[in-house]
């Protein structure tokens, strides 16, 4: 604090203030005194150091030796000269397996890892679903039948068309005709040609020929290619070699994949995993 000086003859009488030096804290910056390897990332490793006087457990530290730089989170102050770290492996940071020479500079890096009071106030989820947890998402998840129909036997002509215009990215599956009222006389046919836009898939041919039973489905051939339609396109069906019909109702069930649903699912788990990464990196 200031001190008063005596007055003299020559002076005002004013007391002048003299500034006394306080006392000096350490400075955040030392330096490494030896080599260290850096670790797989998450894993430690003991960095001896010439001072750790201001270190703190959970303190982040970023340390160069001008080639190679490395972020680390204390995880113990182990003495005077050494501390234990866990290597962070922020964007930017050397591979793991790389060496940091002795005379390395330690500085403080981005903060403290603590978690924000604003993550304890996110309300969890109530699962009333009844669903089973798991670590893997469905195949059948993004799968959807789509019916054509239905539509009498009896009034079936070549080169009918039943279609319907998909507002999503879609890829089709199989195709199957249903029967809805029993078709009870034989000598009967027609085939069912899957389309996508006016363009035939691979397979997707439904032959109907015969009596068929309330319920009885027809499988189409396997679908192999030219499936894969774009939001907007329509997803056909054509009949062709028809020969008349006397009775039954039927329907077709196409199984189409929304590949729009797919490719954001795939994009939440990539980011939820980085995020999972991320955070284990803590």
């Amino acid at each position: 604090m200031p001190a008063a000086t005596p007055c003299i003859p020559t002076c005002c009488s004013t007391p002048q203030p003299v500034q006394v030096p306080g006392s000096q804290g350490n400075s955040s910056i030392t330096v490494t005194t030896a080599n260290f390897v850096i670790p797989a990332i998450g894993a430690t490793v003991l960095i001896p150091c010439a001072d750790t006087s201001w270190f703190k457990a959970f303190k982040n530290l970023f340390i160069s030796d001008g080639a190679d730089i490395a972020n680390f989170l204390v995880t113990a102050v182990n003495s005077a000269t050494s501390f234990t770290g866990k290597f962070l492996g922020f964007v930017g940071d050397t591979a793991p397996g790389a060496t940091v020479n002795a005379g390395a500079l330690v500085v403080p890096g981005v903060g403290d890892f603590t978690v924000p009071f604003d993550l304890d106030l996110l309300t969890a989820f109530t699962d009333n679903s009844g669903g089973t947890k798991s670590d893997t998402i469905a195949a059948s998840l993004a799968k959807q039948t789509i019916t054509l129909g239905p539509f009498s036997m009896a009034l079936l002509v070549n080169s009918q068309i039943w279609e319907l215009a998909l507002p999503f990215n879609f890829l089709v599956n199989s195709a199957i005709f249903r029967c809805d009222i029993a078709i009870t006389t034989g000598a009967k046919a027609a085939t069912f040609t899957t389309r996508i836009n006016a363009v035939n898939t691979t397979g997707g041919v439904i032959t109907v020929a015969g009596a068929y039973a309330t319920g009885a489905t027809q499988a189409g051939t396997a679908i192999s290619g030219t499936n894969v339609g774009t939001a907007g396109q329509t997803l056909e069906s054509i009949v062709s070699g028809v020969t008349t019909f006397i009775e039954g109702y039927g329907h077709l069930e196409m199984t189409i994949t929304n590949t729009d649903l797919t490719a954001t699912l795939a994009a939440i788990a990539f980011k939820l995993n980085q995020l999972r990464t991320a955070l284990r990196h803590q």
